[in-house]
Parts: C-alpha cells; sequence; structure tokens
C-alpha cells in the first residue's frame, strides 16, 4: 500500500509553440467514516465517482478530435488523503517545465440532493433538490487567473452552448476558492502557480464531519448509486442524477475544448478620460484584429461585454471603480482567455489628487455566503494597525479582519455564513480611526 498511482489519458495538441496542456480532473479514490479505514466498503459515488465517470467519458469523446494544445485527463488518487495524487501531477509539471493553461477539477459533481450538514456555501434545507446549476470555486478576487478562468467558463456554456441546451443551467460563481473548511484537487495547481478551478454540484449530501449525529452519505459507507425502494433487485432511485451530470460533462467539455484550441491573449492598459469614460489600449502582437472588452462592476461576472476590433477605443466606466479585461478573437470566432484585470479610477476631466486611501465597494454585492472587500492605497500612512470592521443592520459588530496595508488594490474576503440577510456596513479603520464606511447587502 506503499505506492499509488494516477490515471491519465493523452490527447496530443497540434501546436508545439507555445506547447500548453489543460488538464480535466476528478478523484477516483473515496473514503467512509475514517480517512484511512481500507476495509470499509466505500463505492463513494457522489464523491467521487461522478467526477471520475465525467473525466472518463469526456477522453471517450474529446478523443475524437484534434486540438491546439494537449488535453490531458486525470483521476488522481489520495485526494481524501490530502490532495496527494493532484499535488504530485503538479510537481511533476513543474519539474519538467511543462505549461498548464487551464485545470478544471471536478470534485462531487452529480448529486441534487441537499444533506442535512452541507458545507457552505451550499444548499439550505435538507433534502432541497438543485439540478440545474453548478458551482464554479476558484481562488482570488482582483486579477485572479483562477476566477478568470471561471468567468470564461460560464461565457463559453453562455455563447455556445446554451442555445441548444434543452434544460438550461445556472453557473454560480464562488467567491470563496472552495467549501468553507473543505479542500479539492485544484488547490496544488494553484499552489504551483497555474491557473485551476473547482465544479461542483449546487447540492451536496454532507460536509464530511462524520461526527456522532451525522447521518449524510457523504463519506460514508452509504454513498452509492442508489437503492430499491420496491425489492425487485434492482436500483430504482438514484442519488447520482445522469441527466444532471451530463450537463455539467458538458459545460467542462465546452470550456476545455475552447481553450485548447483559443487563440494568444492579449495585454491591455486602461487609462481614465473625463467623466464616466476609461480608454482601453490593446496590445496585440499576433494582430487578430477582432477584440471582446469585459467590464465588471460588483460581481464576479462581466456586467458588459464589447466587441471591437480598434486596438484603442473608449467605453463608458458607468457607476463605481470598473475592473477591466480583454480577449482576442480569431477568425472562426473564438476568444482567448482573457488578460488579467486592470483596474483605473475615473473621476474628472481635471486630474485630481487621490485622497491616501479609498474605500470600494464590495465584490460581489449582493452576496450570499462570502464576499470580497477592496480598497485602494494610493499611498500607505503611517499606522499601527488597519481593521475591516463589519456590523449589521443595528450596527452590532459582527466581525474584524485585521488588515497589513500595500500601496495598489487591498482585498480581503469576508466569510458570513448561512442563516441571515439584509443590509451590513463595513469600515475601515486605522488606529481606532475611521477612515470609510460602505453599506453592503447579504442576500440567500
Amino acid at each position: 500500500m506503499g505506492r499509488h498511482q494516477n490515471v491519465l489519458a493523452i490527447l496530443p495538441g497540434t501546436q508545439t509553440d507555445p506547447h500548453e496542456i489543460i488538464v480535466i480532473e476528478g478523484h477516483m479514490d473515496s473514503r467512509c467514516d475514517v480517512s484511512c479505514d481500507v476495509d470499509c466498503p466505500a463505492e463513494g459515488v457522489e464523491d467521487n465517482a461522478s467526477g471520475t465517470a465525467l473525466v472518463m467519458e469526456l477522453a471517450r469523446v474529446m478523443s475524437q478530435f484534434t486540438f491546439n494544445h494537449t488535453l490531458v485527463f486525470m483521476v488522481t488518487t489520495g485526494e481524501e488523503q490530502g490532495l496527494v495524487g493532484a499535488e504530485a501531477f503538479a510537481q511533476f509539471c513543474t519539474e519538467e517545465g511543462i505549461t498548464v493553461k487551464a485545470v478544471f477539477n471536478n470534485d462531487v459533481i452529480g448529486g441534487i440532493l441537499c444533506g442535512k450538514t452541507a458545507s457552505q456555501p451550499g444548499c439550505m434545507s435538507e433534502n432541497a433538490v438543485d439540478s440545474t446549476q453548478v458551482r464554479l470555486f476558484s481562488a482570488g478576487s482582483f486579477n485572479s487567473p483562477h476566477k478568470s478562468l471561471a468567468r470564461y467558463t460560464k461565457l463559453q456554456y453562455k455563447e455556445e452552448l446554451l442555445a441548444s441546451e434543452p434544460v438550461p443551467m445556472t453557473i454560480t460563481l464562488m467567491s470563496p476558492e472552495d467549501r468553507t473548511g473543505r479542500g479539492g484537487d485544484h488547490i496544488p495547481f494553484r499552489e504551483a502557480g497555474y491557473t485551476a478551478i473547482r465544479l461542483t454540484s449546487a447540492n451536496e449530501h454532507g460536509d464530511a464531519s462524520n461526527g456522532p449525529d451525522y447521518h449524510d452519505r457523504q463519506h460514508t459507507s452509504e454513498d452509492i448509486l442508489g437503492v430499491d425502494t420496491d425489492g425487485d433487485l434492482m436500483i430504482d432511485s438514484f442519488f447520482v442524477d445522469f441527466n444532471y451530470l451530463s450537463r455539467n460533462t458538458a459545460i467542462n467539455a465546452t470550456a476545455a475544448a475552447m481553450a485548447a484550441i483559443s487563440p494568444i491573449t492579449p495585454s491591455i492598459t486602461v487609462t481614465k478620460f473625463g467623466i464616466g469614460k476609461a480608454i482601453v489600449e490593446i496590445d496585440d502582437p499576433s494582430g487578430y484584429g477582432l477584440y471582446r472588452v469585459g467590464k465588471r462592476l460588483n460581481s464576479h461576472d462581466f456586467d458588459t461585454l464589447y466587441t471591437t476590433s480598434k486596438l484603442v477605443d473608449t467605453f463608458a466606466t458607468g457607476f463605481g471603480v470598473p475592473i477591466w479585461s480583454a480577449a482576442t478573437v480569431d477568425e472562426y470566432g473564438i476568444e482567448s482567455l482573457f488578460t488579467p484585470d486592470y483596474l483605473a479610477t475615473t473621476t474628472s476631466i481635471k486630474e485630481e489628487v487621490p485622497q491616501a486611501i479609498e474605500l470600494l465597494q464590495n465584490r460581489p454585492n449582493p452576496f450570499d455566503e462570502a464576499t470580497w472587500i477592496h480598497f485602494l492605497v494610493h499611498q500607505i500612512p503611517d499606522y499601527t494597525s488597519a481593521v475591516i470592521v463589519i456590523r449589521d443592520g443595528q450596527g452590532r459588530l459582527l466581525k474584524e479582519l485585521p488588515v497589513q496595508l500595500k500601496v495598489g488594490l487591498n482585498e480581503v474576503l469576508y466569510t458570513h455564513g448561512y442563516g441571515a440577510s439584509g443590509m451590513m456596513t463595513y469600515s475601515l479603520v486605522l488606529d481606532g480611526q475611521l477612515i470609510a464606511t460602505k453599506s453592503m447587502v447579504f442576500a440567500n
């Protein structure tokens, strides 16, 4: 038992310069109550035979086609014992100088029933059913390549797949990297500097706490395909919904395929211009000639997508402080992955000296279980302590989040959890002095 192996299928790409790989993964190991119990019956159908089945099906279907970049279909081992299979492959890629363009991790991807103890952020009522939503978890907020890949995945679904789908899916871009207190195989890739996201069912049957009052299926011997309800020795009530799993498989396929044939990403600069306008300059050495410019304000998703053939173009900023990114578009209408985020504040025609620190609107807002609080530091003042203070609508203290100031955009993740809704405030306080306060909305 001292040696374990991942299982990989490699579909070589035709492009050698640059040579990049795209990984579609799920983990094949499972467990019961105790993580290292080798004797218990651990089928782990929802966690995570569902992800393994998805990867195997995509290897079968996508191997009939040719892509620019290499596709790696991988099922890892040792996820339940500490993400060791994914960490091993991420380390291999680093040691061998393999460029990883994108990682799509699928973990708990086929169940539709909510357990009593589902990990937050997730379903809120036991036995609730959700077969039309999938959650995309990714690290970071501003300038996060992981959030950018999540946006790209949702965009490709909306523009390439949605019109032909008999059952529309809602793709929810989650604020945190994973469920509260949990983790998955996308994390070792992110830690190695590779872009990675996690796709997970909207509903999850348990939080794997495995205490004496734990009765959900996840991480127990009850995580099985289904049950025989009428005694005819045939399973007739399934815990994994095959149609739902099929739709999630198609979402993976579309995003991975588009990334595997996508053109080269440009670079951009953004400058403020007048009142409510910004100039976006695109550097495109490859000369594609067509571009998409994305703008977002108070969410992880694009608020507006513009299409332009100009290398220098002017766009309306709207209210607030927008974040910009851009992609090239090739002759077949395929977008590249988007550039890193670019933030440019716009105030007035006359350049003004900004205040030392600007507290910005949280993203997303309204939010569900977690949100990112941002502030701009133009000049670091003399200070001993800085803290973000969260209060409810009645002014009661909910949380204090210590922060370390740095020049540029600062951000901190506030995880509120479920069970409350309404207006809250967040304030930046330096050495006991209130700098600024803004409101935010918590909405389940």
